[in-house]
């Protein structure tokens, strides 16, 4: 195979650990702020309620544009 068949396999894959990893990162963080006891279980999904509901505000606007 020629680098030219390569690039796209490794793209993808590149491209799936990024997501893969980000996942992972994100997914430890909460725990950790978890265990810690900074914020309740409630707290964090409050939090990412009003960010998801901020996300569905920024969505309408830039669809109604």
């Amino acid at each position: 195979m020629t680098l030219q068949e390569l690039m796209p396999l490794f793209l993808l894959f590149l491209f799936l650990f990024i997501i893969v990893y980000s996942m992972g990162l994100g997914t430890a963080l909460v725990f950790k702020r978890w265990k810690s006891g900074n914020s309740t279980g409630s707290e964090i999904n409050l939090n990412l309620q009003a960010r998801v509901e901020r996300l569905d505000e920024e969505a309408k606007e830039f669809k109604s544009k």
